[in-house]
């Protein structure tokens, strides 16, 4: 955010063009001005500020018009009741650095790196819902993702005498719940649930008690890096991905709109009453919470006003459900533009 200071006295005229000049710079190259203080501070090589407050500033700074579009998504730390063994790994904070990492390529959403999740929760765990939605303001976040892990396990079978011969084969079990909360109005947008088992298809052999591959990684399972390349060879790493593939489609869909029943009518903003504004949209049409659309001018302003009926002026989400066709929305960007009137048209991203 740019700060203008005016000082009483007069400039110099080399002041005054050099201060003209930094500003047209600044409009054509969306420079970003560092105050005096964070400049020094920077070139003296001070310490890093943090993940959080670097993914902060950078929200702040961040000319991608399309922020407003999709909504910022906070995979926070899961819990943990499984039973699986606590000296392996920490299932907590590295399963939902690995969900998010994995939504990172979704384009319906926009993901808040988790080392700025990490920060914001802390030594925190098994948050409740209200803990996880003012984790979402911290990180200023549309939606945060509260997880369980409620099956983790790499099974053993064997069959027959190990010191002699035997068959033995291996099962990883992976079972996920996440529930996606909106930070707004703290309301539960829905839950994505997967349970998936997977046994390796060949059998092995077991000869005079030596052990097999698989064997020595059921051993050392300790000394994988949980989502490492190594980790996604093994039962439960295919497991694990298994589970992480079918929550994400399932929040695919959780986001995306449905298709609206409008009975040839044409979806509009009906009022404006400073920052409250209210669509001719809802129940009737299928409508849910958080649904977003993009805010394009009405009929009368651009037979009026002569407005381009093609430039889009805002979006709007859905924050409440009133009637069969009403809803108030908030306003993501351009209220300000807004009036009774303009069109609306759903916000969807086609790209996965």
């Amino acid at each position: 955010m740019l700060t203008h200071y005016l000082p009483r006295k007069r400039v110099s005229a080399l002041a005054a063009v050099l201060a003209f000049l930094c500003c047209a710079c600044a409009s054509l190259t969306r420079l970003v001005i560092v105050a005096p203080e964070e400049a020094t501070q920077e070139e003296a090589g001070s310490e890093d500020p943090g993940a959080l407050a670097r993914y902060l500033r950078l929200r702040k700074v961040s000319v991608d018009s399309t922020v407003a579009s999709r909504p910022h998504v906070a995979v926070l730390p899961f819990e943990n009741p499984s039973g699986f063994r606590e000296d392996v790994w920490d299932i907590e904070r590295e399963m939902a650095a690995l969900l998010s990492a994995e939504m990172v390529s979704v384009s319906r959403w926009r993901v808040v790196p988790f080392e700025a999740v990490d920060e914001a929760v802390g030594e925190r765990r098994n948050l409740k819902p209200r803990e996880a939605v003012e984790v979402g303001r911290v990180l200023e976040a549309d939606v945060v993702l509260l997880g369980v892990v409620e099956d983790y396990d790499l099974k053993r079978i064997s069959v027959g005498d190990p010191l002699v011969g035997g068959y033995k084969s291996y099962t990883g079990v992976a079972g996920l719940h996440v529930q996606a909360l909106r930070v707004a109005d703290e309301s539960r947008m829905g839950t994505a649930e997967s349970d998936q088992e997977l046994t390796e298809r060949d059998v092995g052999l077991d000869l005079l008690g030596r052990p097999r591959a698989k064997d020595v990684e059921f051993i050392n399972l300790k000394g994988l890096a949980f989502g490492s390349k190594e980790f996604h060879a093994t039962m439960i790493g295919q497991a694990t991905m298994a589970a992480v593939e079918d929550v994400i489609g399932q929040l695919i869909a959780l986001f995306r709109p449905t298709e609206l029943e409008l009975d040839g009518r044409a979806a509009e903003i009906i009022s404006v009453y400073g920052t409250d504004v209210f669509i001719n949209i809802g129940s009737e049409s299928g409508a849910r919470a958080g649904y977003r659309f993009v805010v394009y001018p009405g009929l009368q302003r651009v037979r009026e006003q002569g407005a381009d009926a093609q430039t889009p002026l805002g979006v709007i989400e859905v924050r409440q459900i009133v009637g069969a066709r009403l809803s108030s929305v908030r306003v993501l960007e351009g209220l300000e533009y807004l009036q009774a009137g303009d069109r609306l048209k759903a916000l969807v991203i086609d790209s996965e």
